[in-house]
């Protein structure tokens, strides 16, 4: 179980990607909620280290504008605020 909980913070980085394909594939909901996961989970003491996106801010900025174009306000920000309470792990587990 441990294991997989470190497991879970390797793709971290790639919840941004997948967050703009769920708004693409009718799960913009679940985009919401790993934008919300990488946020909250990007600002840890110490942040995750690793950044695979040289232009992380417009490839998030990207991903949000592309859920929040499908989803309502209320709906894109009740999600978003639940992908901030998720670990590492059961955000991973959305994708």
């Amino acid at each position: 179980m441990r294991r997989l909980d470190r497991l879970a913070y390797l793709i971290v980085d790639q919840f941004l990607c997948a967050a703009w394909a769920m708004a693409h594939l009718g799960e913009a909901r679940d985009g919401a909620r790993l934008l919300g996961a990488y946020d909250s989970t990007s600002r840890q003491p110490g942040g995750l280290g690793f950044r695979p996106f040289a232009d992380e801010k417009e490839v998030r900025q990207r991903a949000e504008t592309e859920v929040r174009a499908v989803l309502p306000g209320e709906t894109y920000e009740r999600a978003y605020a639940e992908g901030g309470g998720l670990s590492a792990r059961e955000a991973a587990a959305l994708i």
